[in-house]
């Protein structure tokens, strides 16, 4: 309880004296046509004088054997005048905490840093596909991942000097029972 107690004061702290405006994940359920999707989304709001944001962790359990859709700057926002990067961590336990310094220091509690995940998202949408097995390297040029699958996600996005606009991310995926076997064959319909 203590530690808990600790962790919950040093995020509120970090979220006063380093960069980023954080927000909590919402969870919504949505149907497009016969298929169920799970959506988990968050607004970052960057100060004018930011090079950093970050998300607080999302601590929902994904099917790790079904692919998980994160869209980034989802509404192509411009939100710097320079390349604008986001990297992905991963968390281990319900005690992993996350806060990134302005100058890009990652303090990481029970988790680690996956790294980055897209290269730019200045004035774009950022579409990255996470498999959670080892099978195969990551693949950056074709924006897809396979990940250790982890208990928890954050992100942050970093660039030069953040334009104060809203920053959107969502964490997605399709609801199935079989969706390891059948997932491509249901995205395809």
């Amino acid at each position: 309880m203590k530690k808990l107690i600790f962790v919950m004061l040093v995020v509120l702290m970090a979220n006063v004296m380093f960069a980023g405006a954080m927000s909590a994940w919402t969870k919504e359920t949505e149907s497009v046509g016969n298929q169920e999707w799970l959506n988990y989304y968050c607004t970052v709001t960057p100060a004018i004088t930011d090079s950093v944001v970050y998300t607080l962790p999302l601590d929902k359990k994904f099917n790790w054997n079904a692919p998980i859709f994160v869209l980034i700057n989802e509404d192509g926002n411009t939100i710097d005048n320079a390349t604008t990067a986001v990297i992905m961590y991963q968390g281990y336990s319900e005690d992993f905490a996350l806060t990134v310094t302005d100058a890009g220091v990652a303090t990481i509690t029970d988790g680690w840093e996956f790294g980055s995940i897209e290269t730019d998202v200045k004035a774009s949408v950022g579409k990255v596909t996470l498999y959670g097995t080892g099978r195969r390297l990551a693949d950056s040029a074709s924006s897809y991942y396979y990940i250790m699958p982890s208990a928890e996600l954050a992100f942050s996005i970093e660039g030069e000097a953040l334009i104060a606009a809203e920053i959107k991310i969502r964490v997605m995926q399709l609801l199935d029972n079989n969706m390891e076997g059948k997932w491509m064959e249901n995205c395809i319909k």
